[in-house]
Formats: structure tokens, sequence, C-alpha cells
């Protein structure tokens, strides 16, 4: 359970690359900030892994229209 509550980009990493048969990763923005103050796998936090590992993902955006 400890480990699906908060995962660090190196876990992230070990479990799709390492252990699991991913190429490449295309990570999809969610945010749900209505249930966690900083949000849920936004954009900043896929860059993240971007950052760390520039081959292994692809990033999208996201917009949500209620938010002006």
């Amino acid at each position: 359970m400890e480990k699906f509550q908060k995962c660090d980009p190196a876990i992230i990493y070990h479990d799709l690359f390492d252990l699991g048969y991913v190429d490449v990763a295309v990570c999809q923005p969610t945010y749900l900030t209505d249930f966690y103050r900083e949000g849920f796998n936004t954009t900043k936090q896929n860059a993240q892994m971007k950052e760390l590992y520039l081959d292994c993902f692809i990033l999208n955006g996201a917009f949500d229209p209620r938010d002006g």
C-alpha cells in the first residue's frame, strides 16, 4: 500500500522499464485537484519524469475548460 501512496520517479521507471515491457511511456495528466492538494499526475510532475529519463517518456498536456 505504501508503494502506491507515493511513487517517486525511480520506482515508476523501474516498474515500467526494468520489470515491465515498456519501451516508451505516454504521460497523460489527470490533475484531480478536487481530491489532492497538489494534484495527482500533473503536467509538472510528469515533466520531472521527462527530465530524468529523456528518451523514455512522451508528455501530453491537459486543460480543463472549468478553469477559465
